[in-house]
């Protein structure tokens, strides 16, 4: 039995370059399937609301971004792809401010006093929520740009081929292409929205782009026998032999973290290029791993099961922890107030849907 929904965000991130730009408005889906079987249509409406916002902030900007740099560059076929993924997006935008509009008709019905008040104390707390949701996920995208979408997917295949062929400056000016890339993510994301503190990480992007730009046209570093074993070895990342001419390199530590490496420089604007982890548990997450495994309803759902592992995320204002093994997939979902470290809901796949409990 396929535990499907909430194990979507998962299966797309390391897919499709576009599919998993989605992964904020999957996230919404849980919030959305809770007040769903609870039949709290207004806070319902809300989130399929932060849902289409998520898409319109998120995945559009990066499609957008995509898209554009494939046209200017020649990728005929991954313009096509991503023109079809702009559709597919408008159409999962639309499908969420449908089912808003229709909850809050059925709010209308159900609870007209309510629905007069659109500024009720708890919609407004709610809103307060999605306001958090939202700014906790518009820069984890870039943030995680170097692990997860179209870098791995595309840059690094790109790369790979350039390398095959010996050409090396086409991998730097791949890898400068990459770097434009994720600062125009802060850019038309994080900043366009108002958020502080990431004009700092997309000038350290930019200004290492022009490094690497400089650095392609140097000839002679290609033949540096540390950079051609590095790159035949596992592609792009380790490139530290050469990065030391333009003062940084890359260093990936397993497959899910990417650290940014700052060596031998004075400049202070690569201090805003942070260590990043994608699925790595912090402090706080194992925290809230236990908090969620000590849930009874949590236990019951894990229990006889082999190999279970728990992900904990932050979701601006609440924790989601998921549940999961190879062999069932999502087990359970279980959310965790941030404040209180109160379990406030469990989601159970029942076959095959998440069904609150």
């Amino acid at each position: 039995m396929i535990r499907a929904l909430l194990l979507f965000p998962l299966l797309f991130m390391f897919a499709q370059p576009c599919l998993a730009i989605r992964e904020g408005t999957a996230t919404a889906n849980i919030f959305i399937h809770c007040y769903e079987q609870h039949g709290d249509f207004g806070k319902l409406a809300l989130w399929h609301e932060a849902a289409a916002e998520c898409i319109t902030r998120i995945s559009v900007p990066m499609n957008e971004i995509a898209h554009d740099y494939y046209v200017r560059h020649g990728y005929k076929k991954w313009a096509a792809r991503a023109q079809k993924e702009a559709q597919e997006i408008q159409a999962q935008r639309d499908f969420h401010l449908t089912r808003a509009k229709a909850a809050w008709t059925k709010l209308k019905s159900v609870a007209p006093g309510l629905c007069a008040s659109a500024h009720s104390s708890a919609l407004k707390t709610e809103r307060e929520k999605i306001a958090k949701f939202i700014a906790t996920w518009l820069p984890r995208y870039p943030d995680r740009f170097y692990e997860c979408g179209i870098y791995p997917t595309f840059f690094r295949k790109q790369q790979r081929l350039a390398e095959q062929k010996g050409d090396y400056a086409t991998a730097l000016q791949l890898e400068a292409d990459a770097a434009e890339m994720c600062a125009a993510q802060y850019q038309k994301m994080p900043i366009a929205y108002g958020l502080k503190n990431y004009e700092k990480r997309r000038d350290a992007y930019l200004r290492h782009a022009a490094r690497l730009r400089m650095l392609a046209t140097q000839k002679e570093v290609f033949h540096q026998s540390s950079f051609c074993s590095d790159f035949s070895a596992v592609g792009f990342a380790p490139l530290c032999g050469v990065f030391t001419h333009c003062k940084i390199g890359f260093l990936i530590i397993g497959r899910s973290h990417l650290r940014i490496a700052i060596s031998e420089t004075s400049d202070e604007s690569y201090s805003a290029l942070l260590d990043l982890s994608c699925f790595l548990n912090t402090p706080q997450g194992i925290t809230k791993n236990r908090i969620a495994q000590s849930d009874a309803r949590v236990k019951a759902a894990i229990a006889g099961q082999s190999g279970v592992h728990a992900y904990a995320q932050f979701q601006g204002f609440a924790w989601i922890v998921r549940f999961s093994n190879h062999s069932w997939g999502n087990l359970a979902t279980a959310i965790i107030d941030d404040k209180t470290g109160k379990v406030l809901d469990v989601l159970i796949p029942v076959d095959g849907l998440e069904k609150y409990d």
